[in-house]
């Protein structure tokens, strides 16, 4: 019994009892249908999620063949919704994007294999990407210098390109401490805090209110 496992573009028929090989085109123009193709998968990933605006992420893209053994080449389409951001090439059944210009919010991001001569194409499962807005986050105190013992306020104001986090009253939050560094400067956002100038002792802690 004889085995063809050559190129993939060559196609083994039997006539007569002989065996020729062909090329697709050439089977074509007989009107034969040629070489079944084999199903594929495609599954996508984030070298990131979620991501802060401005900021690389990659993406990667893996074809496999539902059955058999051979290497997907061709070209893998990186869409966000229905606009193309990048067509890739297959190596070694990998195709790789990188991009730092996604948009804030949610980005439904899938990629598409176009198939190959014996492999069909297929389409990943979307892929979420978050994208968050950067903060900045800005620290000033009152007074400053100080003296031993005399209370300190800590400012701490949060920004970012689409305004100050939500919850928060124009992103301020109030800390007040003593000199000696007693208390907890990193309770949660969006409270003050009242302490003792000699030995720290927290007096009283009220929410910020819009």
């Amino acid at each position: 019994m004889a085995e063809y496992g050559g190129n993939a573009n060559l196609v083994p028929v039997v006539a007569n009892g002989q065996v020729f090989v062909a090329s697709n085109k050439q089977l074509q123009i007989f009107g034969l249908t040629g070489i079944s193709k084999v199903a594929t998968t495609t599954t996508l990933s984030s070298s990131i999620n979620p991501s802060a605006s401005g900021k690389l992420v990659a993406f990667s893209a893996t074809v496999s063949p539902q059955s058999g053994s051979s290497v997907p080449t061709g070209k893998v389409s990186f869409q966000n919704g229905s606009t193309v951001l990048a067509t890739k090439t297959l190596s070694n059944g990998t195709a790789k994007y990188s991009t730092s210009n996604l948009t804030l919010g949610s980005n439904a991001i899938t990629a598409v294999y176009g198939g190959a001569t014996d492999l069909s194409g297929s389409t990943s499962a979307q892929l979420n990407q978050f994208v968050q807005a950067v903060t900045t986050t800005a620290v000033t105190s009152s007074p400053n210098p100080s003296t031993f013992g005399q209370a300190v306020t800590f400012y701490a104001t949060v920004s970012s390109s689409i305004g100050a986090p939500p919850g928060w009253r124009n992103g301020l939050v109030l800390k007040r401490r003593s000199s000696t560094g007693d208390g907890d400067i990193g309770r949660r956002l969006g409270q003050f805090h009242d302490f003792d100038a000699k030995g720290g002792r927290q007096l009283r802690d009220r929410g910020i209110r819009r």
